[in-house]
């Protein structure tokens, strides 16, 4: 710990004692593994799974009686660990409060919680490829700003999304109502390993300032294998905000499909995209965004690591998700070609602070790399 305080110039700032009274929220899918009284964080550290059903109803924030357990992740332990060791790993605190987050409930719920805690800081270190308009709106955002409104100060991952992220603005329809994008006709993918699972997620500039908003704008996404072959398809289709959904419908911007690729052999895989209605113009702004489920291999000829599914039209920059994208939040990058750059859709630099290595090992064996 001392050696990595040392590298990012924090053994100048000693242990004093109203560090115990900072309080930091973070805000995560998982806990997995944390355990009180275990010293893997200050005594004083809560992990909130559920919350309280008074404030739940207070704040209209869902059915009181309504609980989403956490994922059976590490992840939000090991962020709040990275922190207390960076603060020094004294048993006095800083207080942690690990809040359960997943699902769009449990994140107003843990925002919410983290008001009325009157925390500190907020540790976000996850982002959302949907729900906002790639220029710091949308209502997740607007979520986050209740809390940076609050004076909360918010740090956020800028996300693991370098290199896996195409923006484009529409040029024209296809006969077949297939969309033609002003920076490719066509959007290729190269899988460099058998069973090789990956998300493939499409957003477009529609997203309303309510998670139930809605949009009248419909995109369907296709993925087809290198001999020409439709594999996968998501097909839902946006309504705008009425009482209740049908099957198939959605009021969010977005599609989304889960594939398992094969090593290509002599061709590409390509995803297209095709509108339900025509309803679009030059303003209407498409994310699609290819997240492989494989970590980064090493490529042998190039002597360097690679993604297991390479996006052949990715475009530079312009990769930085919801919550990251916030005006009012810290957004944190590295140097590694993986790490999202900005700007954001209306021109803001982002992040804002860049470390030189954000590799974190734990004494178990375990790692920690990325934004």
């Amino acid at each position: 710990i001392e050696d990595l305080r040392k590298f990012f110039g924090l053994t100048s700032f000693q242990y004093r004692p109203e560090l115990a009274k900072l309080k930091i929220a973070v805000i995560d899918n998982g806990f997995e593994g944390f355990e009180s009284g275990k010293k893997q964080l200050p005594e004083s550290a809560e992990l909130i799974s559920a919350y309280p059903k008074e404030m739940v109803t207070q704040f209209n924030l869902g059915d009181p009686d309504y609980v989403q357990a956490p994922l059976p992740t590490e992840h939000g332990k090991m962020m709040a660990q990275i922190v207390w060791g960076i603060t020094g790993a004294n048993p006095q605190g800083p207080k942690f409060y690990l809040l359960n987050a997943n699902g769009i409930t449990n994140f107003r719920r843990a925002v919410r919680f983290a008001i009325e805690q009157k925390v500190d800081l907020i540790l976000y270190s996850q982002n959302r490829e949907c729900c906002g308009n790639f220029d710091g709106g949308g209502f997740i955002n607007a979520i986050v700003n209740q809390a940076t409104q609050s004076g909360i100060v918010w740090i956020n991952a800028a996300g693991n999304y370098g290199g896996h992220v195409f923006n484009s603005a529409i040029q024209s329809m296809g006969s077949d109502n297939r969309v033609v994008f002003v920076k490719a006709n066509e959007l290729r993918l190269r899988s460099r390993l058998d069973e090789n699972k990956a998300q493939i997620i499409m957003a477009w500039g529609a997203n309303g300032p309510e998670e139930d908003s809605g949009t009248d704008q419909d995109l369907d996404l296709y993925v087809y294998d290198e001999n020409n072959r439709q594999v996968a398809k998501s097909e839902l289709k946006q309504v705008l905000k009425k009482d209740s959904l049908a099957e198939g419908e959605t009021y969010l911007a977005r599609e989304k499909i889960s594939y398992e690729f094969s090593k290509n052999q002599n061709g590409y895989y390509k995803i297209i995209v095709k509108a339900k209605n025509r309803n679009f113009n030059y303003s209407n702004n498409v994310r699609v965004v290819v997240i492989p489920e494989r970590p980064p291999i090493q490529d042998p000829e190039k002597q360097k690591m690679v993604d297991a599914i390479e996006f052949m039209d990715a475009t530079q920059g312009g990769e930085v998700m919801v919550p990251a994208d916030n005006p009012n939040v810290i957004t944190v990058g590295d140097v590694s070609p993986f790490s999202a750059q900005g700007p954001t859709l209306d021109g803001r630099v982002k992040p804002e602070i860049i470390l030189e290595n954000s590799m974190a090992s734990f004494s178990n064996g375990q790692s920690s790399s990325g934004t």
